[in-house]
């Protein structure tokens, strides 16, 4: 992760730099990261950040660092391959760091907003696919997860 968190610095820094732009935000060349790599990454955003941390601080590189510290103190990378192992023993392809990364996301955005729209819309589409008639092994798979994911991201998260 500490690759990857100097990466996004870099990255952001080019962008910057080849385009002429006054800025480019470490969250804008993390997402580009996270679709191209998407495997063992999260993006740095405000949801995932906010999953983590109250308050931000007047440094955004700061910021970017003690985020992505976080995620190596709580293994991230590993909990990310766990999640895939889990769900492809009950025959289902699932990137567990996707996975990981929309709990973060969700976690974030419901701590600053009691209600978003964001947090709302995806929690209804995760039960909506939930409940359809051929996703019984991938309910298994979400309850078994669910004791892993205890462990060390809700930890983590303060629950």
């Amino acid at each position: 992760m500490a690759v990857k968190r100097d990466a996004v610095v870099e990255l952001a820094d080019a962008l910057q730099m080849d385009f002429a732009l006054p800025a480019v935000p470490s969250s804008a060349a993390s997402k580009l990261f996270w679709f191209v790599r998407p495997t063992g990454w999260t993006m740095f955003d405000k949801h995932a950040f906010n999953a983590l941390f109250d308050k931000r601080s007047e440094n955004r590189r700061q910021d970017l660092k003690d985020f992505y510290d976080v995620l190596i103190e709580m293994e991230f990378s590993q909990l990310g391959e766990t999640v895939s192992m889990l769900a492809a023993s009950d025959g289902i392809s699932l990137n567990g760091d996707r996975v990981l990364d929309k709990l973060l996301m969700l976690r974030g955005s419901a701590k600053v907003i009691r209600e978003t729209r964001f947090g709302d819309d995806l929690r209804r589409i995760c039960r909506d696919y939930l409940e359809s008639a051929n996703n019984s092994a991938l309910a298994a798979v979400a309850s078994r997860l669910e004791d892993v994911l205890s462990v060390k991201l809700l930890r983590t998260l303060g629950h």
